[in-house]
Formats: C-alpha cells, sequence, structure tokens
C-alpha cells in the first residue's frame, strides 16, 4: 500500500510508460491539477491496482493518463474530479487521453465534476469487458462512463445506479463514431436530462447484441 495521505500525488510517471501491479493507491491530492493517485504522461498498465479517495483539482482523480491505459483487474473506489467549487474535471475513477483497455475491474462510488463519473476517455479505441461500473456520479454526462471520440466496445459489463445531476447519459454516454456493446446490462441509472439513463449514443452508429436495460429514469427537463 502507498497512502500520500493527503499530502501530493501517490505516483507520477514523467515520459516514461508505467507498469503498476498488485498495488493499493490511497490519499493521493493533486490539489495543483490532474491525477491525484497516479499521474502518467504516457502509456500505463495497471494489474491488480486498487485505487482508494484519490482526488484531483481538475482530471483524474484516481489515475490521469495521457497514453494507452490498459487496465486488468483493478478497483477505483471512491475518487473524485474536479474537487473544488466550479471546477469542470472529469474522470473521476480514471481520466484517459488516448485508448483505454479495461478488463475485469470495478468503478465504484467515484465522482466527477463534469463527465465520466467512473472513467472518461477522450479519443482512440476503448475496449470494455468483464467490468462493473456501480453507483458513480458526475454533472454533465456519462455517470458510470464517458467515451467522447473513436470507436468503442463494451462487453460483458454492468452499468448499475449510476447517476448524471444535470444532462445526459445515466449509465454510459458514448459520443464517438462506431460502437458496439455485447452482453451488457443497465440497471437503475438516472439521467436528469435526456439520454435516458441507460445509454446514450451521440452522433454514431450503434449495435447492440444481448443485454438488459431495466429501471433506468431519463427526466426529460
Amino acid at each position: 500500500t502507498l497512502d500520500a495521505l493527503g499530502a501530493g500525488r501517490v505516483l507520477y510517471f514523467s515520459g516514461v510508460d508505467g507498469d503498476v501491479a498488485n498495488l493499493t493507491i490511497q490519499n493521493g491530492n493533486a490539489s495543483d491539477g490532474d491525477g491525484g493517485g497516479i499521474y502518467a504522461s504516457r502509456a500505463i498498465t495497471l494489474t491488480q491496482v486498487s485505487a482508494y479517495l484519490n482526488m484531483a483539482q481538475i482530471e483524474g482523480g484516481g489515475l490521469y493518463a495521457t497514453g494507452l491505459a490498459a487496465i486488468s483487474y483493478s478497483k477505483f473506489i471512491s475518487n473524485s474530479a474536479g474537487s473544488i467549487p466550479g471546477a469542470y474535471g472529469s474522470g473521476g475513477g480514471a481520466y484517459i487521453k488516448d485508448s483505454a483497455v479495461i478488463q475485469g475491474s470495478q468503478f465504484e462510488q467515484n465522482q466527477s465534476g463534469w463527465n465520466g463519473g467512473g472513467v472518461a476517455v477522450v479519443t482512440g479505441t476503448t475496449i470494455i469487458s468483464d467490468t462493473a461500473f456501480l453507483k458513480n456520479t458526475t454533472v454533465n454526462s456519462g455517470g458510470g462512463a464517458h467515451v467522447n471520440r473513436g470507436a468503442a466496445q463494451v462487453v460483458n459489463s454492468l452499468f448499475t445506479n449510476n447517476l448524471v445531476t444535470d444532462y445526459l447519459g445515466g449509465g454510459f454516454l458514448f459520443g464517438g463514431d462506431v460502437l458496439t456493446m455485447t452482453d451488457t446490462s443497465f440497471y437503475s441509472n438516472t439521467a436528469n436530462d435526456t439520454g435516458g439513463g441507460a445509454l446514450s449514443a451521440v452522433w454514431s452508429v450503434a449495435t447492440v447484441i444481448g443485454g438488459r436495460f431495466q429501471g433506468n429514469v431519463a427526466n426529460t427537463r
């Protein structure tokens, strides 16, 4: 366990790829910007990493990654981004700028001040499999996950009780080009505007195979 005790970031990778395994990252605080738990200026691989109670003033409470992020069998719990009033931070659990591969992981009770309560991916290719998004909260869009551009595949995953307090996509918001979703279920997600609690695919082609949509709410204003 690495515990920053709220005094700064836990891990900082500058100019090199990161590879972290079998480690708990907790109580990091990026009071001056991004990546409270882990800041990675290039690609990063996380395997069996747990990120708890990390905070970023802007993007990426648990993780901020500029390059590809490969996340396997990891947990992001109770992290936050946009931690000061009025900060438009995204990616409460993780903020990834260029492509993500996430498998066998869990994002729970993370929150952000703008997009992607659990995770926010900016562009590239996003692959999410066997991953649960539970009770994450954001303001603008994508309570569980927000993928802004590119292509995405979501397989055998779960979005439950995620919340967008103001706008779109309670469970998941996708704004890229092509989305394929297979055997993925949405339960009791809520968006306070449109897009449904379950799924909002904006400016894109979406293919949905299997899965279940149950108890989701969109309160159209």
